[in-house]
């Protein structure tokens, strides 16, 4: 049955092979929030220490085999993107344990929108009247996602899901430096030793041990981490990036379809909207940055 499938994924063409990883990231990531608010009753940092010690452990085996994947030249850029990573994790935990599940999806899509003032400010890039204005849009969409509704009141968890869109665009920033001397496997590998390490600290600070169940759900949440970062990079890399990458936004549809039938999450007006406006903005910066690196204005 196995090598029957893989003969039919074979056949596929190359954005069919990629949108078929892209739907697979996107379920994982579901998961994985899922299970961030299901386990709740655990803090973000003890959240993040057992997804990640799930996460080395299940790579140790593998490291055993071949050491020299961790082979580098670049460790104080490999240990600071760690440090924004750990905190745009922990910042995005605590969103989703504090917000609708949709509405904690739809600010981390900003990310995109972060990363051409952050071009501007560290690798000297030009923004034009349309990709400003597509910025402009972007940032209206968070206003009214944030928007207070009788489900939450704007505040902190809003703060940090923005602020964890920032640290992440920073980690992708800094993944385009570390790319050049670096494969997916190898920064996936330094991503979650050193995220498990500087997870330590914090995690003693609220220590609390997991039942043999709650045990196993984060050796599943940091799986479903892995496996959507994993599968988004292959899908990425299979297909046409820019016909691609919509399809991460099935994310925010899955979060309103697990929100309201699980959590009783039901979407407000102004997450829809919001969320549409996000949306449709860091698809036309995608679009433009597509259309600049190909040589047309």
């Amino acid at each position: 049955m196995v090598p029957f499938l893989s003969a039919g994924f074979a056949r596929l063409t190359p954005n069919l092979r990629g949108a078929v990883w892209m739907i697979a990231s996107a379920v994982c990531f579901t998961v994985m929030t899922v299970l961030v608010k299901r386990l709740a009753g655990y803090s973000p940092p003890l959240q993040l220490f057992f997804s990640q010690l799930a996460v080395v452990i299940g790579l140790t085996p593998t490291l055993i085999r071949k050491p020299g994947v961790l082979g580098s030249g670049q460790l104080m850029l490999l240990f600071g993107r760690a440090m924004t990573a750990v905190a745009g994790v922990l910042l995005s935990y605590y969103s989703f344990q504090e917000l609708p599940l949709a509405d904690a999806n739809a600010l981390s899509f900003t990310r995109a929108l972060w990363m051409a003032p952050l071009g501007v400010v560290l690798l000297g890039e030009r923004v034009g009247p349309g990709r400003a204005a597509a910025l402009i849009a972007g940032f209206i969409g968070v206003l009214v996602v944030v928007n207070p509704s009788a489900q939450t009141e704007v505040g902190w968890p809003h703060a940090a899901a923005i602020g964890s869109a920032l640290l992440f665009a920073l980690t992708v920033v800094s993944i385009k430096l570390l790319a050049k001397q670096h494969g997916t496997f190898s920064l996936l590998c330094w991503s979650s030793i050193l995220g498990f390490l500087l997870s330590i600290p914090p995690a003693i600070l609220v220590w609390t041990w997991p039942t043999p169940g709650d045990a196993a759900l984060f050796v599943v949440m940091g799986a479903a981490s892995v496996g959507a970062q994993a599968c988004y990079i292959k899908g990425m890399t299979c297909g046409n990036s820019v016909a691609l990458a919509p399809l991460d936004y099935l994310r925010l549809i899955f979060a309103v379809i697990i929100g309201v039938c699980f959590f009783n999450e039901v979407p407000t007006l102004s997450m829809v909207a919001g969320g549409a406006l996000i949306i449709v903005s860091t698809v036309s910066i995608t679009l433009w940055e597509a259309r600049t690196r190909s040589g047309h204005p």
